[in-house]
């Protein structure tokens, strides 16, 4: 990991395994840089209090994946703290998520984001075990798969399924 001055966190291209829950505290944001390949061991969590950066590229997208294949990892969850916050994800292959509880919260969905406005693009949620599937959206939360495709505050993660892992 990087810190730079203007609290930002860099995750540097490179192969990590997660074995222990993470926490990123209020007034950090991660960075995941292009390439990067995570192994998130079985019911191990990340959760955020501040917004997430994944920017993965077509020719080296993000992997984030159980360490093991049959046993899921828990959540990626990002709570922010209102609208004007926002995580931007691009060409993530995400894949092996649980529903989990941690640090007082349940969390239903392999991914999460929660009172932040949240960009997904180029990216493909799959294979998921969690109680609500692939993806968990609390209102205010909005989601933007494309520029011009918005969907509607509040969403629920079985409407989203389908949206984001076959829309082009």
């Amino acid at each position: 990991l990087k810190f730079r001055k203007d609290n930002r966190i860099i995750l540097k291209k490179g192969d990590y395994t997660i074995k222990e829950t993470v926490f990123i505290p209020m007034g950090y944001v991660l960075e995941i840089e292009a390439g990067t390949f995570i192994r998130m061991g079985p019911k191990i969590s990340f959760v955020s209090y501040s917004p997430l950066l994944i920017l993965g590229t077509e020719e080296n997208p993000v992997v984030i994946k159980a360490l093991k294949k049959k046993e899921p990892f828990g959540v990626w969850a990002v709570n922010g703290m209102g609208e004007e916050e926002v995580s931007i994800v691009e060409y993530l292959d995400f894949s092996g998520g649980n529903s989990a509880f941690v640090a007082g919260c349940f969390y239903t969905g392999g991914l999460n984001f929660f009172k932040m406005k949240v960009e997904i693009k180029n990216s493909q949620i799959h294979h998921a075990y969690g109680h609500d599937g692939q993806v968990e959206l609390e209102v205010p939360a909005r989601l933007e798969l494309f520029p011009a495709d918005a969907v509607h505050k509040g969403a629920l993660a079985s409407e989203l399924l389908h949206r984001i892992v076959c829309d082009d």
